[in-house]
C-alpha cells in the first residue's frame, strides 16, 4: 500500500503476478499519468484503491478477471477519459466506485454478471453521452446510482431482475428519453428514483401487473402486434391512431373507423389509473377489413421491424360485449407473420351472418303484411262507395216514379 504517494511521477504498470488490489492501494497518488490497465491477474479492486488518482489521463482498462469493483475505487478520477468497459466477470460495483469520473463518455452497459451497483457508483459522470443498459443479473440499484448522469441519453434499458430502485438513482439524467423495464415483477422504488428527469415512455414486458410506475410522466405509448379479423369498439384508453405515419386523434367513445386496404397502425393510448396497464406494440394489419378493435391487454417492449414467425394464433379476448382479437406472435421473439392469408370467417361470424339473414326476413315480412292490410283497406272503402251510389242512385229513381 502506497496511498497518498503525489510524490511519485509518470505512468503506473501492474504487474500480472497481481491478484487483488487492496484498500487504499493508490489513494490520492495524483502524481500518475496517462492510462491505467488493471491485468486479467486481478480479481479484485479493493477500497478506495485509486481514488483520487486525478492525474490520470488516459483510458481505463478492466482486466476479465476482475469480479469486485470496491467503494471509491475509482471515485474522483476525473482525468480517465474515452469509454468505460465493466467485463462481463465483474458481479459487484460499489459505492462511488466511479463518481465524479467526468472524462469518461460513451454509452455505458453494465454486464448481467453484475448484481449490485452501489449508492453513487457513477454520481456526476457527466461525461457518459450514449444510452444506458443495466443488464439482467443486477437486483438492485442503490440511491444516487446515476445521479446527475447529465449526458446519458436515449433509452434507458432496465433488466428484468431488478427488484428495487434506490431514491434520486437517476436524479437529474434530462436527456433520458424513454424507460425499458423488462421485469413481469414490479420493482419496489424508495423515494423517487427518477427525480428531475424527461423520461416520456416506460415500456415494459407484456406480462406486467404491477403500479410500479404510477407516479411517472408516461404519455403515449403504443400496442403490441396483432391481427385484427373481426369488429369491435375502440378502448377507453385510446387517443391516437398511427395510420403510414398519419397522425388522427380519437375521443373516447369513436368506434367507426374504415380502413379498406392493408396497413400497419401504431396504436397510442394514454396512462389513465395506475389500476390499468400502459401500453402495447405495433400492430400489424394483414386482411382487408372495414373496422377493427383494441384490446387492454398487458404491456410489451416497443418492436421497431415487422418480420415472420412460425409461432401459434391464439385469440385474445376484449371487454365482454367485444370480439375477439388474434394474434400470430412468437412469444420470445415478438414475431409476427405479416404473409398470412386473410383470416376465413369464424362461426360466431357465421352466426352474426344468419343473425342478419333472419332480421332482414322478418323486417320483409313486416312490409308485405303492412302492403296486404292497406290494400283491404283499400277495397273495401272502394266497395262502400260503390254501395253508397248505388243507394243514392235507387232513391232517384223511386222520386221520378212518384
Amino acid at each position: 500500500m502506497i496511498f497518498q504517494c503525489s510524490s511519485f511521477k509518470g505512468s503506473l504498470t501492474i504487474g500480472n503476478s497481481v491478484t487483488k488490489i487492496g484498500l487504499h492501494a493508490f489513494y490520492r497518488c495524483n502524481g500518475f499519468t496517462g492510462s491505467l490497465t488493471i491485468p486479467d491477474s486481478v480479481s479484485s479492486i479493493g477500497d478506495f484503491a485509486f481514488d483520487d488518482c486525478s492525474g490520470l489521463t488516459g483510458t481505463l482498462t478492466i482486466g476479465n478477471g476482475v469480479t469486485s469493483i470496491g467503494d471509491h475505487a475509482f471515485s474522483d478520477c476525473n482525468g480517465l477519459t474515452g469509454s468505460l468497459t465493466i467485463p462481463d466477470s465483474v458481479t459487484f460495483i460499489g459505492r462511488d466506485a466511479f463518481s465524479y469520473c467526468r472524462g469518461l463518455s460513451g454509452s455505458l452497459t453494465i454486464p448481467d454478471s453484475v448484481t449490485f451497483i452501489g449508492e453513487d457508483a457513477f454520481a456526476d459522470c457527466t461525461g457518459f453521452t450514449g444510452s444506458l443498459t443495466i443488464g439482467n443479473g443486477v437486483t438492485e440499484i442503490s440511491s444516487n446510482a446515476f445521479y446527475s448522469c447529465t449526458g446519458l441519453s436515449g433509452n434507458l434499458k432496465i433488466g428484468f431482475n431488478v427488484k428495487s430502485i434506490g431514491e434520486n438513482a437517476f436524479f437529474n439524467c434530462t436527456k433520458l428519453t424513454n424507460a425499458i423495464y423488462l421485469g413481469t415483477n414490479p420493482p419496489i422504488f424508495k423515494g423517487t428514483p427518477f427525480e428531475n428527469t424527461n423520461i416520456g415512455f416506460i415500456y415494459v414486458d407484456k406480462t406486467y401487473t404491477g403500479d410500479t410506475f404510477c407516479n411517472l410522466p408516461v404519455s403515449n405509448v403504443s400496442f403490441y402486434k396483432v391481427k385484427i379479423v373481426n369488429n369491435a369498439s375502440i378502448g377507453a384508453h385510446l387517443t391516437y391512431i398511427d395510420v403510414d405515419n398519419s397522425l388522427v386523434e380519437l375521443k373516447k367513445g369513436d368506434n367507426n373507423l374504415t380502413f379498406i386496404q392493408n396497413f400497419t397502425v401504431k396504436v397510442y393510448v394514454t396512462y389513465q389509473s395506475c389500476n390499468n396497464t400502459l401500453f402495447k406494440d405495433i400492430q400489424t394489419v394483414t386482411s382487408e377489413l372495414t373496422s377493427f378493435v383494441i384490446s387492454n391487454e398487458n404491456i410489451t417492449e416497443k418492436c421497431s421491424t415487422v418480420q415472420t414467425s412460425t409461432g401459434d394464433e391464439k385469440s385474445v379476448q376484449t371487454n365482454s360485449d367485444e370480439e375477439s382479437v388474434k394474434t400470430n406472435t412468437d412469444e420470445k421473439s415478438g414475431k409476427t407473420n405479416s404473409n398470412e392469408e386473410p383470416v376465413n370467417p369464424t362461426n360466431d361470424q357465421n352466426a352474426d351472418n344468419k343473425n342478419v339473414s333472419t332480421n332482414a326476413g322478418t323486417v320483409v315480412g313486416i312490409v308485405v303484411a303492412v302492403v296486404i292490410i292497406i290494400a283491404v283497406i283499400i277495397v273495401v272503402v272502394l266497395l262502400f262507395i260503390k254501395k253508397r251510389k248505388h243507394n243514392n242512385s235507387q232513391l232517384q229513381n223511386q222520386e221520378i216514379n212518384t
